[in-house]
């Protein structure tokens, strides 16, 4: 956990300022597939208590109209034959990850809908390599209310990449799950005190509604 020097630390450099949501948020789900959510495979964690929050967040947001959009890691027998990723060589077990296998799913949990796309990435990023910024230009998205694992690689990486194109970032702490509790507070911990805003779940439910509303008042 974090000790009370951190605290007095961070608050002296003015670290931790709440930014605030914009008026278009979108949510992203990173990783919650099988190969991370299920136990018979090297990379799991235990995700069921994020995975029943992800789906009340993702349910708000399916009501207000926002949309949500989903990433999984995959390779292709083309790229692990190749061995032209650093992360496969600095974690193997990500070879699992095979394009087409079980473990490229999204966990039979979530179920994303016929308009929410599954963007297929190859690090840690969601931004890099994917059709990820174009679709939230399309969509005139400002705010990403961010949720997936793990919050110390892909969620991070996608963070720190989603803070330097400008969106305002709301961090659901119930939505976020890691392989060990020390490294996951660790993360949020320095995420929100320099890349997003610690939203909890019936905050981000609170303003999605808003949102929604906002939006049935316009219509």
């Amino acid at each position: 956990m974090i000790d009370g020097d951190t605290d007095e630390l961070f608050e002296g450099r003015q670290f931790g300022r709440r930014m605030g949501p914009g008026k278009r948020p979108a949510v992203l789900v990173i990783d919650l597939q099988v190969g991370l959510t299920q136990p018979e495979w090297p990379l799991y964690g235990n995700h069921d208590d994020v995975i029943a929050c992800v789906r009340e967040l993702v349910g708000a947001a399916r009501a207000a109209q926002v949309p949500v959009i989903y990433t999984v890691v995959a390779y292709t027998a083309a790229e692990l034959a190749l061995d032209c990723y650093p992360l496969l060589r600095k974690m193997p077990s990500m070879r699992d990850l095979l394009t087409g296998h079980v473990t490229t799913e999204p966990d039979p949990r979530l179920r994303p809908a016929a308009n929410e796309p599954v963007l297929v990435k190859k690090g840690q990023s969601a931004f890099i390599g994917t059709p990820l910024a174009q679709i939230l230009l399309g969509l005139g998205v400002d705010t990403l209310l961010v949720t997936g694992a793990n919050t110390s690689g892909c969620v991070r990486g996608t963070v720190m990449d989603a803070g330097t194109l400008g969106y305002s970032i709301l961090l659901v702490p119930e939505c976020l799950g890691d392989v060990t509790e020390q490294v996951h507070q660790a993360s949020i911990y320095d995420m929100n005190a320099k890349n997003g805003d610690l939203t909890p779940l019936a905050d981000a439910i609170s303003y999605l509604s808003q949102v929604g509303q906002a939006r049935s008042a316009m219509a």
